[in-house]
């Protein structure tokens, strides 16, 4: 009796989590779409979010983050396309696929905001003064 008693409880625990909560990595909904970059800010000494040497951008790059982990950079023949992920503490990883033009290059970006409308991210790095990029979505 003990037996089917534990095993009933396993089965239950099993069934009551979902695959996303063993997942560090998800794909936020607001992300899925074409993205282009409209500007960036490269005062360092301010914070990245709201940093006061702002630069638009005219005809900037647009990204489109595919729901199954691939996007395109659209238009961008040496970096066209790879995969990506978002970690729990918000780092977009972009894996750029290898082609005649490019070896294989990882991306690793801190997203600092994420809504249907903006995306703003910077480097990922500690140890690198890095331009905070500002896109905004375009379907």
């Amino acid at each position: 009796m003990k037996k089917i008693t534990l095993i009933l409880i396993s089965c239950i625990a099993m069934i009551s989590c979902s695959s996303s909560d063993n997942n560090e990595n998800s794909i936020p909904q607001e992300l899925i779409g074409s993205w282009k970059l409209v500007g960036y800010y490269d005062d360092m000494d301010n914070d990245p979010i709201t940093g006061t040497n702002y630069h638009l951008i005219e005809n900037g790059d647009v990204f489109q983050f595919n729901s199954d982990g691939t996007f395109d950079n659209v238009g961008d023949e040496i970096n066209p396309d790879g995969n990506y992920s978002v970690s729990s503490d918000s780092v977009l990883t972009r894996n750029f696929n290898t082609n005649s033009l490019n070896p294989d290059m990882t991306f690793y970006d801190k997203i600092y905001i994420l809504t249907d409308d903006v995306l703003q991210f910077s480097c990922n790095q500690t140890d690198a003064m890095c331009d905070t990029y500002r896109y905004e979505k375009v379907n």
